[in-house]
């Protein structure tokens, strides 16, 4: 299957399977511990505990919802759908920015994932991969880290924004990274888990 293919086949599935909206995953948080535990808040490149938010921060923070597919049915239904077509077990997280932020400092991921734009928009920069070791225990080393800081510096990035309804496929080793600016953004992404079996630790 081409990437165009799977692309085409992934927005039927989000089309016929509604996401949730920010103030259904919102709720989620609100009744339901288990799902409250598996919620990440950071403010641009630092993680905060839900304490450290206060009405000077809130503004800036990114929250990230993970394993929603264990909440939500239709979400489900979409992992169900690349499973079949990937053969690799997928799970979805959902990212909420204000605006004016930025979740994450650049970094790779193991997985490919399939990125839907819910609302507002997002821009990303994403390089070529640099190197072909892509494991845990090599990405989370301090000499990795300056190598993709250099290499950033010497490489021209693919530089393009996701508008509302818009798709993108991410693979596995390209280094990234995305923020917004004006606008809010909501934005889900299913990753693919066709490197490990261990995918509790491998959900960022």
């Amino acid at each position: 299957m081409t990437t165009q293919d799977l692309l085409s086949a992934f927005k039927s599935l989000v089309a016929a399977n509604k996401l949730p909206s920010l103030s259904e995953l919102h709720d989620a948080t609100e009744r339901d511990s288990e799902f409250k535990d598996n919620v990440r808040y950071y403010l641009n490149t630092q993680t905060l505990k839900p304490h450290e938010i206060n009405s000077s921060n809130s503004n800036l923070v990114t929250t990230h919802y993970r394993r929603i597919q264990k909440t939500f049915l239709n979400v489900q239904k979409i992992c169900e759908g690349l499973e079949a077509l990937t053969g690799s077990k997928i799970s979805c997280n959902a990212f909420h920015s204000n605006p004016g932020t930025q979740a994450l400092p650049a970094h790779e991921d193991l997985d490919d994932s399939f990125i839907w734009q819910a609302t507002g928009k997002k821009f990303w920069k994403v390089w070529k991969p640099y190197h072909n070791d892509l494991s845990v225990k090599n990405l989370a080393t301090n000499k990795n880290k300056e190598n993709l800081e250099a290499w950033m510096k010497i490489s021209t990035p693919l530089s393009f924004s996701l508008k509302e309804g818009e798709i993108y496929l991410l693979k596995a080793g390209h280094p990234h990274i995305a923020w917004t600016e004006s606008d809010s953004s909501l934005h889900f992404t299913f990753l693919v888990f066709a490197n490990s079996t261990k995918t509790d630790t491998r959900e960022y």
